[in-house]
């Protein structure tokens, strides 16, 4: 799957782009699991992360929140290129400021991020699946896959979860060290114009009302808030694990994030979220249907929900 991966990376378009990466990232999950075993491993968790940013890049998150009632609308815009600025509608809006200044600002931000990830922890999968021997080159993706290789060959079902959980940290810490930019970048779009001034204060407020993670069966967490979900008892005590225990302290009590922007709060919530979530086999369903498949390969944006 290395040239696939490698060939959705060079789409020019961001919505598309994102459209496969999501798919890829599907089946990449699925891959893996056949060969490391049962339980969420990260592209699992990375397919929904990455159909979420695709709200994000297009400008559907902030349209929604702004006004429930228009998004139907705002797709058939888009369909006329309003955030490619290849396309004259689109060209408009990268050159003249307009109030979907804040919109164009976070989609580009999260779609440059969406790409980052891809093409770095994507492909390490890819490979891996590729060649089993297959070892990273990046510190934390090398420990990953080391500890994947562990929950493979573990000897029971609960050894072979608090390896995975461990390795899925650690792609999810490297991951979102290369975020951070993209992260800033995205939070602070709705009010770019007050960014220097209250950079803090916009992080704060966009954690609570935009960061939301949509999972199959219309769940939808807020970021911000508490995690509701339990952990399975073979979890129990591992938030003492050095690993885990460096993010415990982050933010002030509870498990959301108060700010999203800020790498240990975020991982605090990522950890918890990959131990309540790592038994829910929904994770492992297509995001995407096979006619929107089908449409998103040929370069076309889908209809429906997507």
């Amino acid at each position: 799957m290395v040239e696939e991966v490698r060939s959705i990376c060079t789409i020019e378009n961001p919505l598309i782009r994102n459209l496969r990466i999501t798919e890829c990232y599907h089946r990449l999950s699925a891959t893996f699991a056949q060969r490391v075993g049962p339980g969420a491993n990260w592209c699992a968790f990375a397919t929904w992360a990455s159909r979420q940013a695709g709200c994000t890049i297009r400008g559907e998150d902030l349209i929604e929140h702004l006004s429930p009632r228009t998004p139907r609308l705002w797709r058939a815009v888009l369909r006329m290129g309003v955030l490619d600025p290849q396309t004259p509608a689109g060209w408009i809006v990268k050159h003249v400021h307009t109030p979907f200044d804040a919109v164009e600002r976070a989609s580009a931000s999260v779609a440059k991020g969406n790409l980052k990830v891809f093409e770095e922890i994507g492909e390490v999968f890819a490979r891996w699946l590729d060649d089993s021997s297959y070892v990273p080159s990046q510190p934390l993706l090398r420990d990953a896959f080391e500890h994947y290789r562990l929950a493979a060959e573990a000897s029971s079902a609960n050894e072979r979860a608090r390896w995975m959980v461990i390795a899925n940290i650690e792609c999810g810490l490297h991951e979102q060290r290369r975020l951070q930019p993209e992260i800033e970048g995205a939070m602070t779009a709705p009010l770019w114009l007050f960014k220097n001034l209250l950079k803090d204060l916009v992080c704060e407020i966009v954690s609570q009302g935009f960061m939301t993670l949509k999972l199959p069966g219309d769940r939808r967490l807020r970021l911000g808030d508490d995690l509701d979900a339990p952990a399975p008892a073979c979890f129990e005590g591992m938030e003492r694990e050095p690993l885990l225990a460096q993010f415990e302290t982050a933010g002030i009590g509870g498990v959301g994030a108060e700010n999203w922007a800020d790498l240990q709060q975020r991982m605090r919530y990522i950890s918890r979220l990959f131990r309540c979530f790592h038994e829910d086999a929904a994770l492992f369903q297509p995001p995407f249907s096979v006619d929107q498949c089908e449409t998103m390969r040929s370069g076309q944006l889908p209809r429906g929900v997507l």
